[in-house]
């Protein structure tokens, strides 16, 4: 198999920020400040790269544009369809609306 795999270790860090209002009035007190707190966690995230044989792409490649194609077919026998009856759908329309016409009269 022509495959390879690079590994990257690197670690994850995250900031929390909090903030709170006070009033005194209420009775809420506190100090005003920017206060830091550090929390360090051991967290190591290891990330695979793997890299696919070309002639896998060449078959997922094939894969979607035979989809597309399919797709595009089916579109083109749908809009057909609809142009081929659109005077016989027209005409069994007008002829429901005008007979509901006739009825509202």
């Amino acid at each position: 198999m022509l495959s390879w795999r690079n590994v990257l270790k690197t670690n994850q860090y995250s900031v929390t920020q909090r903030s709170r209002k006070i009033n005194h009035v209420g009775g809420s007190h506190g100090v005003s400040g920017v206060f830091f707190k550090y929390d360090l966690s051991s967290i190591l995230v290891r990330v695979d790269e793997v890299h696919r044989p070309f002639w896998q792409f060449l078959v997922r490649l094939c894969g979607i544009v035979g989809g597309i194609f399919a797709t595009s077919g089916e579109m083109t026998n749908v809009i057909l369809i609809l142009y081929v009856y659109s005077d016989w759908l027209r005409t069994v329309f007008l002829q429901v609306c005008f007979i509901h016409l006739l009825d509202f009269l």
